[in-house]
């Protein structure tokens, strides 16, 4: 992707589409760099057209007619184009591109939509520069059993106030895919279409959530429906961890992983104790004797532990012998899932994929797991950072020009930001005088307090004190005249807090708080395409030093 911010105001829109690349920690910042310090956790540059040919050789090799055509029940197409497409691929004439995400509840914040538009352009590029069909693949997390993450979604009202819609939780562990929605569905989906504008495009999708988030629908389904209903027209494939299918050709992997367990956790720990030992920061804990296979039952989702020779599940500590678990697994593989880790390698072992689009914390922990990938056999992706989106609407825009202000100068505290803008409305002559009675108290009292010590030098410290008192009475009085200009530009200053809420809303970025919902209910279908045209990849960077992951 392009590095240097896009800002472009889309003719059919009346609002700004800003792409630019990912903020995190230095694992991230040297990933975009190419930094060699991290070539040997990767399976090659995302912007070296070598990495994607090397990949394509690789994944080929791997999966065989039989492979791939085994996987094509679990995939969902929703229009005869990428149907077709997925046909290809089945007969061994091309590729996914992938990505995933927990089931968010209305889709979730807006990140998860932009992971899946940066892929299907992703898809669309590496198909161009491949000459083979490529297939952008959507992975919903439907195994995972965290509620807290996904039951709740935050949606700016016509007022720019930010409403957080929410499902009740039941204490259990249940997966999203075993969870039902339950009654309170109705209530929520009732408050959203109040909060939303009464617009064709928000009656559209108020109507694909009446179908999709139901009652006697699990919270996964109901995701699933919603992401179809966005963004079967871009030709995206959907498939689920739950799926039967998925279970069913996952569950040698999960096997073997079973049966080596001890030195997969010593490859991961090694792995990650390499990366730490190059400065950067282990983004999942390697927790000692955890399996990477959970088990679900009637108590919920549960992590396999090792003990002895048998097993453990951490949470309700129900035992089973090897055997057991062997013979469940066999009879039973809907019960038993990946865990974070272990995922990646389960998803590019029953698809054939190039390369996965993931956000800061994903880039980094692929970096533990490429000897994962290298114990099990399975080919790693090529790990692709998404677009970072920000959307900004004219009446946003219109404040910050007002107060001169640019969209990623809003990313502070708003009373940080509100001193700000008051301070550059401070008369000149306010802002000169107060600094030059700091400088004439400091001169004066450095005189003072040199010339008093040569009669007493006890005197240095009380007049010291005076001197700071002073400079805490100036302070004080610049606080003063600070709050009366804030009281009286009261009304104007409400008008920066709501365009701070849309651009950083509760100290985060608009995309890992706001949902789709907000933006589809006013721009329709159209603020997906305004998003997706202003996201591009480019494979001209060569980084020779990037050849593949390096284990014991």
């Amino acid at each position: 992707m392009n590095t240097a911010v896009v800002n472009t105001a889309p003719p059919q829109l009346n609002l700004h589409v800003n792409v630019e690349t990912l903020h995190g920690p230095a694992l991230v910042r040297d990933y975009y760099a190419g930094a060699p310090a991290l070539a040997p956790f990767f399976a090659g540059f995302p912007w070296d057209a070598q990495a994607w040919s090397r990949a394509a050789t690789d994944v080929g090799s791997y999966f065989d007619g039989a492979m791939r055509r085994a996987m094509l029940d679990a995939i969902r197409a929703g229009s005869d184009s990428a149907r077709h497409k997925l046909q290809r691929i089945a007969v061994g004439e091309g590729f996914f591109v992938q990505t995933g995400q927990q089931a968010g509840l209305f889709g979730g914040p807006l990140y998860t939509v932009h992971k899946i538009l940066s892929t299907i352009r992703l898809a669309e590029r590496a198909e161009q520069q491949l000459g083979v069909p490529v297939a952008p693949l959507f992975w919903m997390a439907a195994d995972d059993h965290d509620f807290a993450e996904v039951n709740h979604a935050f949606v700016l009202t016509q007022e720019h106030e930010l409403r957080r819609l929410e499902l009740s939780a039941d204490g259990t562990h249940a997966s999203m895919h075993n969870r039902p929605l339950g009654t309170e569905i109705e209530a929520l989906r009732a408050e959203l279409q109040q909060l939303l504008p009464d617009t064709q495009y928000a009656r559209e999708l108020i109507a694909a959530l009446t179908h999709a988030y139901r009652a006697d629908h699990s919270v996964a389904d109901a995701f699933g429906q919603l992401i179809s209903f966005l963004f079967d027209r871009f030709g995206l494939l959907i498939t689920s961890s739950a799926h039967p299918t998925v279970k069913r050709l996952a569950a040698p992997l999960l096997r073997y992983e079973l049966a080596h367990a001890e030195a997969h956790e010593d490859a991961v720990n090694n792995q990650t104790q390499r990366l730490v030992a190059r400065g950067y920061h282990e983004q999942v804990p390697v927790r000692s004797d955890a399996a990477n296979v959970s088990y679900e039952d009637e108590h919920g989702r549960d992590r396999l532990m090792r003990l002895g020779g048998d097993w453990e599940l951490s949470r309700s500590k129900l035992r089973f012998s090897a055997s057991e678990i062997a013979e469940l697994l066999q009879q039973q593989p809907a019960r038993f899932s990946a865990n974070v880790l272990l995922r990646p390698v389960v998803a590019s072992a029953v698809f054939p994929t190039l390369a996965y689009v993931g956000g800061p914390a994903e880039i980094s922990y692929f970096a533990q797991i490429g000897c994962l990938f290298a114990a099990h056999g399975v080919p790693m992706p090529v790990v692709v950072p998404r677009a970072g989106v920000e959307i900004v609407e004219y009446k946003v825009q219109k404040v910050l020009s007002k107060f001169r202000l640019q969209p990623r100068e809003v990313r502070v505290p708003f009373d940080r930001l509100v001193t700000r803008v008051v301070r550059q409305e401070l008369p000149a002559e306010i802002t000169a005088t107060m600094a030059t009675l700091r400088d004439q108290l400091t001169a004066g009292y450095g005189r003072l307090v040199e010339a008093a010590v040569e009669i007493d030098p006890t005197l240095q410290g009380p007049l010291e004190a005076a001197r700071n008192a002073g400079h805490k009475m100036l302070s004080d009085m610049d606080r003063k005249i600070v709050r009366h200009l804030k009281r009286r530009n009261a009304v104007e200053l409400e008008q920066l807090r709501r365009a701070a809420a849309n651009l950083y809303p509760q100290g985060q970025p608009q995309e890992r708080v706001i949902g789709i919902t907000t933006y589809y209910a006013r721009y329709g279908p159209a603020i997906l395409d305004a998003i997706a045209e202003q996201i591009d990849f480019s494979f001209d960077r060569s980084a020779p030093e990037w050849t593949g992951v390096l284990c014991d």
